[in-house]
């Protein structure tokens, strides 16, 4: 029986196969974009090997841990026999190993994508500093190497503080001041504060809640194509009015979190302007989660000039 269970383990890990075959394929010609509109130097092997620990490694290892653990409780002795007469235990089974899964992302997410420790100097020591007078816990700050490619980032992982990691890509640090990243870092700081990463868990538990009550609701007889609407507009008006919706009121929060800590907003908004031009966006293009740089750049202004922008905000 170990025989067999190997043998369908490893034909679910095969199935996931043609997911990065797809993607690599696609990555092809978006490199040649990639430098044309950006003016990045990485080799054709340096960006598929970024665009690849960046997006297939974190799904892969997260898949593949789900399905290794979900293999191995099903293996224990009478576990399926408590299953058929408890089939709530299931999805209880399933919550409790996406609640792990999101408590350790950091670590994974550390590891596929090769970080190193941000080195001691001036502006680990200020960024440090910052990190207490915000009274965020954070177990380091990181540099992403980005193999000579044009990738302006930065990023907070982590719902523990023992658990939670700050990401700077190289380019952002190299063409970010002191001030600037500093500012960028008390954004990032936001969405920890403001607990913005466990209200996204939540988004996600909530959205693989609903595609399993409209799976049950097909099981119950219900017409297939008629079901099929029903979950796709469902998942229309969540993603739109709750996940985008949300997402965008969260960056919002921790640029307000950001002004609040640095007492102006002319480095963040700086920062921002500076990130667009790197990254080859123009500031004017709506991003889905984040909006348009200059619409915060605006807000910003606004809410350094008028209390009132803020309160109304927060409201």
């Amino acid at each position: 029986s170990n025989e067999v269970g190997d043998v369908v383990l490893a034909g679910k890990l095969l199935a996931l196969l043609p997911l990065p075959l797809m993607l690599f394929l696609s990555w092809i010609p978006l490199y040649r974009l990639d430098r044309l509109l950006k003016g990045s130097e990485w080799s054709m092997r340096g960006y598929l090997v970024f665009q690849a620990r960046l997006v297939i490694g974190p799904v892969l290892g997260i898949i593949a841990l789900l399905t290794l653990v979900d293999e191995g409780v099903h293996a224990l002795p009478g576990v399926q026999k408590v299953l058929s007469r408890f089939p709530a235990l299931e999805v209880l089974i399933l919550l409790a190993m996406l609640v792990v899964l999101f408590l350790l992302s950091p670590v994974l997410l550390r590891l596929v994508w090769g970080t190193t420790p941000l080195p001691k100097g001036p502006l680990r020591d200020r960024l440090v500093a910052l990190c207490d007078r915000a009274g965020v816990r954070v177990r380091d700050l990181l540099v992403w190497e980005t193999f000579g490619g044009r990738f302006v980032n930065a990023l907070v992982t982590g719902a523990v503080g023992s658990l939670r990691y700050v990401f700077f890509t190289r380019p952002l640090l190299d063409g970010l001041t002191p001030e600037e990243t500093e500012a960028v870092l008390a954004h990032e700081l936001g969405h920890a504060r403001h607990r913005h990463l466990v209200w996204f868990f939540g988004f996600a538990v909530g959205l693989i809640l609903l595609v399993a009550g409209v799976g049950e609701l097909a099981g119950f007889g219900a017409g297939g194509a008629s079901v099929a609407v029903l979950g796709l507009g469902l998942v229309v008006v969540y993603w739109s009015f709750l996940f985008l919706f949300a997402s965008r009121r969260f960056e919002g929060q921790a640029d307000l979190f950001s002004l609040r800590l640095i007492g102006s907003a002319t480095p963040l908004a700086s920062a921002l302007l500076k990130v667009s031009a790197l990254n080859g966006a123009p500031p004017g293009a709506t991003s889905v989660t984040h909006g348009s740089i200059d619409d915060r750049v605006r807000f910003l202004a606004r809410a350094q000039e008028d209390p009132l922008v803020v309160r109304e905000f927060e409201r």
